[in-house]
C-alpha cells in the first residue's frame, strides 16, 4: 500500500507536468496547513509541450489561482454506505486552511487516496465546496461512504493507476480537474 507522501509526491508531478507551480509543503511542525500549494497557471505543459490557442480562453479565469489540497490516506475502504471513509479525520485548523483558500478564489481540493480494486491506488479528488457540503453532517471532518459512491465523476473525479507510473502526471483527470 501506498504511503501519503508519495500520494503527494504523485500529485506534485502531476501539477508540475500540466505546467502548474506546485510543492509538498507539508511537515509535521505546521498545523493546518495543506499538504501540497501551488499556482495554476495557462504556460505550456510540460506533457503535452504546446499549448491549443482556442483552449486558452477557457483556463485563463484559473490563471494565477492558489492551489490547496490536502492528502488523505485510507488503508481499507469501508464497506458499508453508511460508515465514514476517513480513520484519520480532517482536523479543524486543515478544514479552515482548505475554506480561506475556497472563500479568496483558490482552488482547495481534499484528495482521498486508497487500495484500487485490482492493483494501485484510487484516488478521489474532492473539490472543498463539495466536501463541505458532504461533510456538513459531520462537522466538515468527515464524508461517508454512500455520499462519495453517490457523487458523478464530474463533480469528484476518480483518477486509478500505480504511483510508480506517474499515473497522476500522465493520465489526464487531474489537468481535467482544473479546468
Amino acid at each position: 500500500m501506498a504511503t501519503e507522501a508519495q500520494v503527494s509526491k504523485a500529485i506534485v508531478i502531476g501539477l508540475q507536468l500540466c505546467g502548474h507551480f506546485a510543492w509538498k509543503s507539508s511537515d509535521k511542525y505546521t498545523v493546518g496547513i495543506a499538504d501540497i500549494l501551488g499556482t495554476f497557471s495557462v504556460l505550456k505543459s510540460l506533457a503535452s509541450g504546446m499549448v491549443n490557442r482556442s483552449f486558452l480562453w477557457m483556463v485563463q479565469p484559473y490563471a494565477g489561482r492558489t492551489i490547496a489540497i490536502e492528502t488523505k490516506l485510507v488503508k481499507a475502504w469501508p464497506k458499508q454506505l453508511s460508515s465514514k471513509v476517513l480513520q484519520h479525520e480532517l482536523s479543524r485548523a486543515q478544514f479552515k486552511f482548505l475554506e480561506s483558500v475556497s472563500d479568496r478564489g483558490g482552488l482547495a481540493y481534499v484528495a482521498l487516496a486508497g487500495p484500487a480494486k485490482v492493483s494501485g491506488v484510487s484516488v478521489w479528488l474532492v473539490p472543498f465546496d463539495v466536501w463541505d457540503a458532504g461533510s456538513e453532517q459531520l462537522e466538515g471532518k468527515n464524508i461517508t461512504m454512500g455520499w462519495l459512491v453517490d457523487q458523478p465523476n464530474a463533480r469528484v473525479p476518480l483518477m486509478r493507476g500505480n504511483l510508480s507510473k506517474g499515473f497522476l502526471a500522465t493520465a489526464g483527470p487531474l489537468e481535467a480537474s482544473f479546468r
